[in-house]
């Protein structure tokens, strides 16, 4: 007896002669798969079989029928006594978005032609479904927070984030915090939520406080209990490599994007940004570190206060892979609110009105000096270190060079 495996290549089952010995050394029942004449043949995955076995389907294969019939996966006219709106829809059912080749190869032709391959974003049209991403700023700025608030409405089951439509699957994700303890969470979350009227949706959002061996518990876990989006808080505390290392930080990274890429959900990582980069325009360049932390993110976002209202934050896409050039260059304005959760106030500023003027802002050092010497080298980066302490000295600052030198240094 010859049983056939049906194998989909784009919107296409292709018929894979199988024995009935190939089919026990499955576990497969062939009598499980025999074929009437109204039923067409039960669809087996390649993905586990023997390669001699798998490799087959790459090749349009001759079958009989259970007339003697001869057809391949072109010519399926030629099966008789096939109820093909029965095959039509058990084709469905083994549907994959992909079909890749022994070596993980997919052609052009089966992306453009499989449907309901199209993976929705996970915040429409911003986040990613899959993939890794980072939410970049200064300290004390409400990264952690806006991280939050996105983990809880996606787990919770809400419809939108901060006035954007929510494609969750699973309704599912884990919270990972080296930066804030049980107590802590416990306390944010309560004044945020309170207790919600469908408490039970709340078990869909986990915690983790500790960050060991944190790769192997993530895998563990997603493995059995698949989710929608992970987030670190924060990247400098897991990565234990040199942050300026940029292979390092690279292949770190490449380890999460893996595994985002395997499981199909959204990994992202919270994290610093160079000091003074409030004196400068949003920019990917900004966070602390190699290139590499930004080359590897498909989506990077710069998260800053408004330079005039303390009340007022801005979300900044400063690296979009797949987001058009006019959502790169203004912000997305959130209000935080007496819950402490964000608004979307339905307005953006562009990038180049974001930077804070020092001259305008109280001395964050409580050195005017200082200040004066990172507004002269923003304003002008062709300036040397000594001719900015030319001019901090013509403006009655007594500083020597090696001092400012110094401070220089501090900005990069």
């Amino acid at each position: 007896m010859t049983d056939i495996l049906m194998n989909n290549v784009g919107d296409n089952l292709t018929p894979v002669p199988i024995t009935e010995d190939e089919l026990l050394s499955m576990n497969v029942n062939p009598r499980d798969n025999e074929v009437s004449e109204t039923e067409a043949p039960k669809c087996f995955s390649t993905k586990n079989l023997p390669r001699a076995i798998a490799s087959r389907s790459s090749r349009t294969p001759t079958v009989k029928d259970q007339n003697g019939l001869l057809f391949n996966e072109v010519d399926h006219t030629s099966i008789s006594n096939f109820d093909h709106s029965t095959t039509t829809a058990k084709s469905e059912q083994c549907k994959k978005p992909y079909v890749f080749d022994d070596y993980g190869f997919v052609t052009a032709r089966t992306l453009l032609e499989s449907e309901g391959s199209e993976i929705l974003p996970l915040i429409e049209p911003l986040f990613p479904s899959v993939g890794i991403m980072a939410i970049v700023g200064v300290s004390d700025i409400g990264k952690s927070t806006l991280s939050r608030q996105l983990a809880f409405a996606v787990a919770y089951g809400d419809t939108h984030f901060i006035g954007y439509k929510i494609n969750a699957i699973h309704h599912k994700a884990i919270y990972v915090t080296t930066e804030d303890d049980y107590g802590s969470i416990k306390r944010l979350l309560k004044i945020q939520y309170g207790i919600p009227e469908e408490i039970e949706r709340t078990e869909r959002l986990e915690f983790l406080f500790e960050s060991d061996n944190l790769l192997n518990k993530i895998k563990n876990k997603i493995s059995n209990e698949p989710v929608d989006l992970i987030i670190i808080d924060a990247f400098a505390d897991i990565f234990t490599g040199q942050l300026n290392a940029n292979n390092e930080v690279r292949g770190f990274l490449n380890s999460y994007r893996e595994l985002a890429l395997k499981h199909k959900c959204l990994i992202i990582f919270i994290h610093h940004n160079v000091k003074w980069s409030e004196y400068k325009e949003p920019s990917k360049n900004n966070s602390i570190g190699s290139q590499g932390f930004e080359a590897k993110m498909r989506l990077l976002i710069d998260f800053r206060k408004d330079p005039n209202n303390e009340d007022i934050r801005h979300l900044c896409i400063v690296k979009g892979n797949y987001l058009p050039a006019e959502q790169k260059s203004k912000s997305i304005a959130l209000l935080f609110n007496d819950r402490m959760l964000f608004e979307n106030l339905n307005y953006g500023i562009p990038f180049e009105q974001l930077k804070i003027d020092p001259k305008n802002k109280h001395s964050i050092t409580a050195n005017p000096a200082k200040d004066r010497a990172i507004q002269l080298k923003i304003s002008d980066t062709e300036l040397s270190v000594r001719e900015i302490t030319e001019k901090l000295n013509a403006e009655g600052f007594d500083r020597g060079k090696s001092t400012v030198g110094e401070w220089i240094k501090q900005m990069d």
